[in-house]
């Protein structure tokens, strides 16, 4: 299958600001481009060399890589930009597009909730705005394959925050779980790749023993580090390549 342009939408997630830093604390050599998303497109040899070849450029000669993700984007940010016809430059274009979405939506749910019937309303919220913007988009770019991405865990289920980074107390991360099943669903009804990175990344974060093992930014646990970065990248691969 050939696709003209790679799109991600999404959050931080798929973006370079915090695996490039987390790299650069490392004083690892490396270009800046070693997000998620830039890493699917385009491997960094030096820093990845397992993945030599294993990008879109090389694999498929996808050229074209757009990248519209945004620090803290939401449910709420993606709608707006359907809404606003930013995405109509890409309907007639073959179009891959992962998607990185929920965890902020999640965060902002669980402290706005309040008690737990209330962050239960919350969550109904959110799965219908994932539920809108799926159906939004897959309406606007039809011509597209789209990949959902799980939500991952750094607390690996216990609902500690590995380091405290401002998130105190127990976070209630069985809706996460809820989120992440209904995302599932969602796909399954739109016919939708999805990219278990939550299954992926189990045991990586607060129960993972070892530094080396760790694959969150340690001053900000919700993002990835430079290597998590690549390990979503990793499970983009394995979701698509059957289609390469």
């Amino acid at each position: 299958m050939k696709f003209d342009t790679y799109l991600a939408l999404g959050d931080s997630v798929s973006l370079d600001m915090h695996p490039y830093q987390d790299a650069q604390k490392l004083s690892l050599v490396c270009k800046q481009e070693i997000g998620a998303a830039s890493l699917l497109h385009r491997n960094d040899d030096s820093l990845h060399p397992e993945f030599v070849g294993r990008d879109l450029i090389t694999m498929i000669q996808v050229s074209n890589h757009v990248n519209l993700c945004e620090n803290g984007g939401t449910t709420e940010d993606l709608l707006k930009r359907i809404a606003a016809k930013e995405l109509d430059r890409f309907t007639k274009d073959n179009v891959l597009v992962t998607i990185t979405l929920g965890s902020n939506d999640l965060l902002a749910a669980y402290r706005a909730g309040g008690d737990r019937s209330g962050i239960f309303r919350e969550m109904k919220k959110l799965q219908s705005r994932f539920d809108e913007a799926i159906r939004s988009l897959k309406a606007k770019l039809s011509k597209s394959k789209i990949v959902v991405t799980t939500v991952y865990d750094p607390t690996d289920g216990t609902g500690v925050m590995p380091t405290s980074a401002g998130y105190r107390g127990k976070m209630p991360v069985e809706y996460l779980s809820q989120f992440n099943e209904s995302l599932r669903q969602t796909a399954q009804t739109y016919n939708l790749l999805v990219a278990d990175v939550h299954l992926h990344f189990r045991g990586h974060g607060a129960e993972c023993g070892s530094a080396d093992q760790f694959w969150y930014l340690r001053s900000s646990p919700i993002e990835p580090s430079y290597r998590g970065a690549s390990e979503i990248r990793r499970v983009w691969l394995q979701t698509i390549e059957p289609l390469l």
